[in-house]
């Protein structure tokens, strides 16, 4: 991800070609406190 300053949240969601979803966060830490950082990244699939 590139760097688009520090007050910036960013979320970047893709969808896989097996339809599960791919959740990349970036400098969300301001937001939601450090102890949050990388809490939502990860691959979420439909059940």
């Amino acid at each position: 991800m590139r760097n688009v300053g520090s007050s910036v949240c960013v979320a970047v969601i893709s969808e896989l070609n097996d339809g599960s979803v791919n959740v990349m966060t970036c400098s969300c830490e301001n937001y939601c406190g450090v102890s949050a950082v990388g809490s939502m990244d990860g691959e979420y699939v439909r059940k």
